[in-house]
């Protein structure tokens, strides 16, 4: 896969990363998963004020691999490097998706992960939810709108919504959450036929699906469930999900350099997350306002920009289609830093493989995460 070189902006004084240039030599690995190993200070990031290149970055392809990884990761920037040396660590029991430590005797809830398609066309604001969900992706369908995924496994939202309908981009992306839960509000025969032969639990609400009710909002912007009730309709082959992202170790920290916001467009919705330190959490904001939901801003504690590809869907020209098995430029905001690499997928049951220039995973803090998926041939990302 041709990855196209993003246009990456940074505004602050004799800084300007090209990150076509700054990924030339990525060793993109396969696998992925929740825990991560003692990371080790091999020398300073990538320079940051190189030319911009117009070619793909040169890939190798290390073959997996059934030993447990050996991971590193960059210093933050003005932070001393740390000298600790490489070591194979013992997993810590984690939340699959949030990536928090379990105490001892806790056990991750026993349900499989439930996706619920939320609506973000204007009328739908404000949404419930979307602050409960341990993963959010933001998608861009008809008219350069954007839909959410929310990826409910820790919390609960009781009610959530407004709930819309799937669309065929969600197969690929979603399958590596093992047969989970997918409440929507249908789709035509030929997104109800990819989300029928997929590896999901349809809870279709056109087709059988309990617990759905309208409100008095202006239809269709006014379908809503409860996760409780939608929990109650998993069936018995419903899967338990496996980790996303890999996660840092306590006693370490998230690698990268000080950024305080980023700027992306997502189709037609500007999008911006800013860093609010007093919180530990990203504050987001779209089309020039702050992002709010029943329950106020929305927030994450990870962001994710996945620049992938956009083509037609297969069962209808009119809808775009994210391309999420292969491989893209990745940006990865967490704790108040900034990680630029790749990120691949070998197959749409795979997490989500992050990685540096230099071939080494990309670690995240615990906590919710939000993925936007931005088209890579039109987008410029802008950080501070």
């Amino acid at each position: 896969m041709t990855r196209t070189t993003p246009r990456v902006r940074r505004r602050r004084p004799a800084v300007a990363i090209a990150a076509g240039a700054m990924l030339l030599g990525v060793v993109a690995c396969s696998g992925g998963g929740g825990d991560d190993t003692a990371p080790s200070s091999t020398g300073a990031p990538p320079a940051t004020t190189v030319a911009p290149t117009t070619g793909a970055p040169t890939t190798t392809d290390v073959p997996p691999t059934t030993a447990a990884p050996t991971t590193t990761d960059e210093p933050r920037l003005n932070r001393p490097p740390r000298t600790d040396p490489t070591t194979t660590l013992p997993l810590i029991p984690r939340m699959p998706l949030t990536g928090q430590v379990l105490t001892f005797g806790q056990v991750p809830p026993d349900r499989p992960a439930l996706v619920v398609k939320i609506d973000n066309h204007p009328l739908a604001r404000p949404q419930t939810g979307l602050n409960q969900a341990d993963v959010v992706f933001e998608e861009i369908v008809e008219g350069s709108i954007t839909r959410f995924a929310a990826v409910f496994h820790s919390g609960n939202s009781n009610p959530v919504g407004p709930i819309r309908s799937g669309r065929t981009q969600d197969v690929d992306l979603l399958s590596g959450l093992n047969q989970p839960l997918f409440a929507w509000s249908g789709g035509n025969p030929g997104v109800t036929a990819a989300i029928d032969n997929s590896n999901f639990i349809s809870i279709n609400a056109v087709r059988g699906g309990g617990g759905y009710y309208r409100t008095e909002r202006a239809a269709p912007h006014d379908l809503y469930n409860s996760t409780d009730s939608l929990y109650s309709q998993a069936s018995p082959e419903a899967g338990r999900p496996d980790p996303l992202f890999r996660y840092v170790r306590p006693e370490n920290e998230v690698g990268g350099e000080n950024t305080s916001w980023v700027d992306v467009l997502v189709g037609s919705n500007p999008v911006r997350w800013e860093w609010a330190p007093e919180t530990g959490t990203y504050r987001r904001f779209q089309s020039g306002s702050p992002h709010m939901q029943t329950d106020g801003q929305v927030t994450a504690d990870n962001v994710v920009i996945m620049l992938t590809g956009y083509r037609p869907s297969s069962v209808d020209a009119r809808s775009p289609e994210a391309i999420t098995v292969g491989e893209g430029y990745a940006f990865v905001f967490s704790d108040g830093t900034m990680q630029v690499g790749i990120w691949k997928r070998d197959e749409n049951r795979s997490p989500i493989d992050l990685r540096d220039p230099k071939g080494r995973r990309m670690l995240i803090a615990p906590g919710r995460t939000w993925v936007e998926l931005a088209d890579a041939n039109a987008n410029t990302v802008e950080t501070g």
